[in-house]
Order: C-alpha cells, then sequence, then structure tokens
C-alpha cells in the first residue's frame, strides 16, 4: 500500500499542528541523515489556493531521542498568517523532500472555541447507498453525483467548511474494511481537499487485518459439502445474505482453506493518516486520542466476502459509468468491539496525571463505548477466534474482553469478563479528573454519564458524548445522519448538543450548503442556503485578484445591500483570499427543517471592488514616540519595555490587522509590547492592512544602546529572540 506519511511524521493528515501567527512550532522529519541546516527551507501552501504560499523560518535542527533517524526541526510561523488549513513542504538539498496536505491549522484562538465531531462514514460501505432516516427536505444540491454516499461526504464536507469549525474530532470507522487499497486513497484524497483541520483515531472497520482465502491442493474435491450455501443468501438483505454464504463456505470448507494476511488496517493507517494514538493541548484542554480496537493480528482477523460489484447485480451500466460500482459485501470478522492494550491504558494514566498536574480539563476521544452499552442493552462478547461467529450472529458488539481465549498471550491482560475488562479499565483510569469522553461506533446518538468511581462529593462521572455516523447506515428508529457541534468556553465543554428542543444531539446532514453565483467579471458570488430551524454563521472564502484598493462584501436582500466586515486576509502571488463572516436567519420558526424551496433560508454575498478606498499609509510608534520618516534611526536602551504602535495618517482608516518583524522576530497586533535585551541594531517593518484589505508598509531602524543600570526582568509579553 503507498505510504503517505514518509518523511514528515508530524504533523500528518490525520494529527495536524495547531499553530498561531508569529509562534513557534515543531515538525518530526524521518531521514536516513541529518538534514542541511543551510538549505532547508519550509513553507505553507493555502489548501485548495496552492499559490499562496508563506515561508516559515526555520530556528534550529536536532535529533529527536530516542528514536534514531528522527530529526526535530523547530519552525516559527510569519505574523499575519491567514487562520485557515495549509499543507506543509520542507525540503532540503541533502536528504528532505516531503509535503503532508492539511497538516497546519493556524488559529487565534484562546479558551472558548468550537470543534466538531464526526465519525462511521465508512467509505465503501454498501449501506451508505441507502436512502431513509434523513433530517433534511433532500434539497441539497446533487452536484451531479449519482452516488448517494458520496453525495453525502461532499456534503459534510462543505457544511463543515462554511460553519468554520476550529477542527473535527474523527472517532473512527472512515473506511469499511472491503478494500484498504481504495478505501484509505479515497480516505486521504478528500481529507486532503478539505479546508479542514482532522484529528483521527481509528475504529475497527479502519483496522481490520485483512485475510484472503487460499485453496490447499485438492480442494475442488470438497466442494460439493458447501453446495447448499448458496442458498444463505436473501435478495432482500442482500449484505447480510453475502456474509451468510461466506460464514457457511468457511466452516464447510475449513479444512482445505487457508487463512494469509494480505494487509493489516492499522499498518495502512500509520502509513497513510499518521499515529493511532496521541494527545494535544489547547485552551486549558488536554485532548486524548486513543486506539480503541488494538490486540493482536488474530483478535483482528477478517476477512472480506462478496458477492461481486453491484453492476453485477443491478442492469443499469449508467451506474458504474457514474462512479457507483461498490462491492457488494462485508468483511467477516469475529471481534468488532473495543479492546485496549495494557500499554495504552498505561499511557492513558499518564496523560490523566498530566492534566491533573496542569488543572486542564480532558477530552478523551475514540472509537468504541468503554461501558459496552448498545440500544440500552449491555453489548460486551468476550474475544473469539476467526471463524466462532464472524457475522455476529451473538449480537451487536461494543467491548470485547479476553476469557476463555487468550487473544494474545503474553500482553498482561488476565482472564475477565462482562464487567470487568479493559474498558472498564478506561473508565477507572479517568477517575475523578473532569473529563469528556467522545466515542462512535453505533450509528446513533447518545448523551449520558458514566460513573468513574467514588469522589468527595459523590461518584465521580464522565460525560459520554457518543456521535452518530455521518453516511453509513443508522442504527435505530429515529436516528438520523449528521455531526456534533461542540462549544468550549473558558476552558470548559458547554455545550454538545445542537438542538435539546428537538433531541437533535447532532447537526442533522443536508441542511446547509453555498452556492456559486458566476459573473463576468471575476470570481463567483456566494449564496449561502439554510433549512436548519435555527439561526447559522459560517464563513466564506472568496478568491479574488490583487487590488490596490481593496474589496468590500455585502449581503444583498433585493435592493437592500448590508455590509459584511472582512474576518481575515491573506495574500497569494496571484491575488488575495478574503473570509467573510456570515448569519443565517431560522429557516422555519415552527422547529422543523425546511421541505419546500419557499421555507428555505438564503443570504446572497457579494463582492466589489472598494472604489474610492484610499490604502492606508502605515506609521510605526515606540512607546508614544514617532518613528522618523527621512530614514534615520531610532534610538532606545536596553532593557526597556517597548510599546510599538501601527498607526496611519488617515484618520478615516480602520485598520484589520496589523504585522511585525523586529529583528526577525514576529509579531501580531496593532500595539505589542517587546523587551530588547541587547544592544545593537534592528531592523523593524509593519505591514497594515486596512478593512477593504488594502494594503501598506513601514519600516525603521531601531538601535539599541546599552543599559545605563543593571536591568530587571519586566513583565513584556515578548522577549528579543534575535540575538
Amino acid at each position: 500500500m503507498p505510504q503517505r506519511v514518509r518523511q514528515i511524521v508530524y504533523p500528518t493528515l490525520g494529527m495536524p499542528a495547531l499553530v498561531q501567527p508569529a509562534s513557534r512550532f515543531s515538525v518530526l522529519v524521518a531521514a536516513d541523515c541529518r538534514p542541511d541546516l543551510s538549505s532547508l527551507e519550509a513553507r505553507l501552501e493555502l489548501v485548495r489556493a496552492p499559490d499562496h504560499v508563506q515561508h516559515l523560518e526555520v530556528l534550529g535542527l536536532g535529533p529527536h531521542q530516542p528514536e534514531p533517524g528522527l530529526w526535530t526541526v523547530h519552525l516559527r510561523a510569519p505574523a499575519g498568517l491567514a487562520s485557515d488549513s495549509w499543507d506543509l513542504v520542507i525540503a532540503d538539498d541533502a536528504c528532505v523532500s516531503d509535503r503532508q496536505s492539511s497538516a497546519v491549522r493556524v488559529h487565534r484562538t484562546g479558551d472558548s472555541f468550537r470543534f466538531a465531531v464526526l465519525a462511521d462514514e465508512q467509505v465503501g460501505d454498501p449501506t451508505g447507498l441507502l436512502s431513509g432516516g434523513e433530517q433534511n427536505g433532500e434539497l441539497y444540491p446533487g452536484r451531479g453525483l449519482v452516488d448517494l454516499a458520496e453525495r453525502r461526504r461532499l456534503q459534510v464536507r462543505e457544511e463543515l467548511e462554511f460553519l468554520d469549525p476550529l477542527f473535527v474530532l474523527y472517532p473512527g470507522d472512515l473506511c469499511f474494511g472491503m478494500d484498504y487499497l481504495s478505501e484509505y486513497a479515497a480516505v486521504a484524497d478528500r481529507l486532503a481537499d478539505a479546508r479542514l483541520a482532522v484529528f483521527a483515531v481509528p475504529g475497527n472497520h479502519d483496522a481490520y487485518a485483512v485475510h484472503r482465502v487460499s485453496a490447499q491442493p485438492g480442494w475442488h474435491r470438497q466442494v460439493h459439502k458447501a453446495a447448499f450455501c448458496v442458498g444463505r443468501f436473501s435478495p432482500s438483505s442482500p449484505v447480510d445474505g453475502v456474509a451468510a454464504v461466506g460464514v457457511c463456505v468457511l466452516q464447510r470448507l475449513s479444512d482445505v482453506l487457508d487463512l494469509q494476511l494480505e494487509t493489516d488496517g492499522l499498518q495502512a493507517w500509520r502509513g497513510t493518516l499518521g499515529p493511532d494514538s496521541y494527545a494535544f493541548e489547547l485552551g486549558g484542554l488536554r485532548f486524548v486520542g486513543l486506539n480503541t480496537y488494538g490486540g493482536s493480528i488474530a483478535r483482528r482477523t477478517a476477512v472480506p466476502v462478496s458477492m461481486g460489484r453491484l453492476r453485477d447485480w443491478v442492469e443499469l451500466d449508467l451506474l458504474a459509468e457514474a462512479g457507483l460500482d461498490p462491492l457488494l459485501g462485508a468483511p467477516l470478522v469475529d471481534n468488532f468491539g473495543g479492546f485496549l492494550a495494557p500499554s495504552e491504558l498505561g499511557w492513558l494514566g499518564q496523560q490523566v496525571a498530566s492534566a491533573r498536574a496542569a488543572n486542564q480539563g480532558l477530552v478523551v476521544f475514540g472509537h468504541h463505548d468503554p461501558s459496552g452499552v448498545y440500544l440500552g442493552e449491555l453489548a460486551v462478547r468476550p474475544n473469539e477466534p476467526f471463524g466462532q461467529d464472524p457475522v455476529a450472529l451473538g449480537g451487536f458488539e461494543v467491548w470485547n474482553f479476553d476469557q476463555s481465549w487468550d487473544s494474545q498471550p503474553g500482553d498482561g491482560v488476565e482472564i475477565e469478563s462482562s464487567t470487568a475488562h479493559t474498558g472498564a479499565r478506561l473508565v477507572r483510569e479517568i477517575g475523578d479528573q473532569p473529563a469528556t469522553l467522545v466515542v462512535g461506533h453505533a450509528h446513533y446518538d447518545s448523551d449520558r454519564l458514566l460513573t468513574t468511581g467514588p469522589g468527595a462529593d459523590g461518584p465521580s462521572q464522565l460525560s459520554l458524548v457518543q456521535a452518530t455516523t455521518g453516511g453509513a447506515g443508522l442504527a435505530r428508529d429515529g436516528a438520523y445522519r449528521g455531526y456534533r457541534l461542540v462549544e468550549v468556553e473558558r476552558g470548559q465543554v458547554a455545550q454538545a448538543s445542537f438542538e435539546p428542543s428537538l433531541d437533535w444531539a447532532s447537526v442533522p446532514l443536508g441542511n446547509l450548503w453555498v452556492e456559486d453565483l458566476p459573473r463576468p467579471d471575476g470570481p463567483p458570488d456566494r449564496a449561502v442556503v439554510s433549512g436548519l430551524p435555527r439561526a447559522t454563521t459560517g464563513t466564506l472564502r472568496f478568491e479574488l485578484p490583487s487590488s490596490i484598493q481593496g474589496y468590500r462584501f455585502f449581503a444583498q436582500d433585493g435592493d437592500q445591500r448590508t455590509p459584511l466586515p472582512l474576518s481575515d486576509l491573506g495574500f497569494g502571488d496571484a491575488g488575495l483570499v478574503a473570509w467573510v463572516d456570515v448569519e443565517l436567519p431560522a429557516a422555519r420558526p415552527e422547529g422543523v427543517v425546511a421541505r419546500r424551496d419557499n421555507e428555505l433560508s438564503r443570504r446572497v454575498v457579494r463582492w466589489e471592488q472598494a472604489q474610492g478606498n484610499e490604502p492606508p499609509r502605515a506609521r510605526i510608534s515606540f512607546s508614544g514616540r514617532r518613528a522618523p520618516r527621512d530614514g534615520r534611526p531610532l534610538r532606545i536602551r536596553a532593557g526597556r519595555q517597548l510599546r510599538l504602535s501601527a498607526l496611519t495618517s488617515d484618520d478615516e482608516a480602520v485598520l484589520l490587522s496589523a504585522s511585525w518583524s523586529v529583528g526577525g522576530l514576529a509579531l501580531e497586533g496593532l500595539e505589542p509590547r517587546l523587551v530588547v535585551r541587547r544592544p545593537g541594531r534592528y531592523p523593524v517593518r509593519l505591514r497594515v492592512v486596512d478593512d477593504c484589505g488594502a494594503v501598506d508598509e513601514a519600516a525603521v531602524e531601531l538601535r539599541v544602546r546599552p543599559a545605563l543600570w543593571p536591568w530587571k526582568r519586566q513583565g513584556a509579553s515578548h522577549e528579543d529572540e534575535s540575538g
């Protein structure tokens, strides 16, 4: 299987880096030789706008201990970076040349932000072709796609790009497990093209140890034993029917059939998306991603069974021509519930301890619910060797445990039971630490509390957020496809349910879309359409040619024009990229989704050249002293705290942003502060952008003389890093 994680091993497509402008971050690079620091270059390319390039400052290089062949590259992002998803490119003249798509998410977030949860799309799953169970009016555009599953996946991406969460947690089942080569390629291509930072961990469908069946010599003399198995197929339930036929054949011909490992899904995951467990910190929270489908290859053994392509059963050649041609079948597997290796539990314990020591809240995300509950019943089953019950006749599995069969001798897991297993240990490991657990797997929404043990003020409880499927089959009546939006306020998970009054924990898919409105003089205008029963706010991205005067944006409703402010701006070789915040009113005040066109909420957003806008004229001030305009330097003493001020000579100009470089140190803001410790000459550059996107720059030399007395540290927000 082609490797997409080659030399850049962090950040990756499935474990991106969250980076603030003018800040440092590190990249892990795998190389047989030491990268050449003198020729090493690093840059960011805006996703779906590759001409928009920002170069990163290379600060240093060192070996990543204790693993040989790994190198840590220390980088600094420039000021003025737009808040969006970026591709990362690193290359030198010696031994490094690699790219990771959508690997960096630039943000300016504090301790309040929003993230999304998307789960269980299962690329290649035939149940994704089924209609029904939708909480929408089926009005969203088909975009010329016959494949209903692909339409849903594209719809999810476009909705999330408009809603613009800081990142997406994806707790598993991106693939289905029938053909990992094509499935992982499709998943990677889709994520690479999305303007979304996706933190993903594997589910069972991503991590099967896929085996192929081969026949021993003389197998044909035993075929008669399986002749009646064809009668197990049921056209009314083709997926289950294929599985039943496959199990029957395997059991009847077990004496003459051999299983051979073809693809380990966990290895495919690591080579395509990156690590299967990791942690990151943001805004007073520690996020911990777990691989809850661990264990040996024997425990994860699966055999895909197919009765051909859909075209072989449906006499419509147009389906195959339109790309609708999935395998009609399913992977046979005995153990598809959760299971944690002791090493994973030990690592989780370390993360919980670190969160407690740092006074951080905890968000743990993994595929399986460790309580083992499915549709109100306990769905915990023992691990079994392959072939005992590969079609789940014993019932749905949420968690597995070792009992009569030891799935991996020597792994430290003792004899377990339906109530004492690694999932229960996971819950106990979290203990009284304030935590939210995000899971998928069950294909329906559920929010509840799990008891983690006794606490000082009563039983400690863990908040469980179980997300529905984003595109596969549904588990129960009333379930629907969608995704979660989770609000974090002041470092705490504050809201994870979209519309409690309607019992909608997830945002129902298919009620929000963006339409391009072509125009003859440049890039299209945009229309945002909503069928949701509540007001919605999102962000539109416009890619426009360069303009000295900039642009204005407005919402148009008939003859009425409402100005819309820019929320962010980026510049590239071929023009600029503008981000505009848009608010849509509720589609229907009655509290249900729109079912007809005249019930939709629609907002048209147009752009125009900012005729008459005078570009700003940048001026620099140091602690109230304006920099000379005749090229003379400004002189100060070392150790003094400086307040830089971005000014304009036009009193009517409204500045959107200001970015600075002081002796190579990048800063942002209209009035940043810093302390220059060392005497010397420091070039200072300022770039200002007004509210139309017009730009101006100014520069001056700062000459720092030695201090007259020993200086002490002051409470500066930045310290000089240049000398």
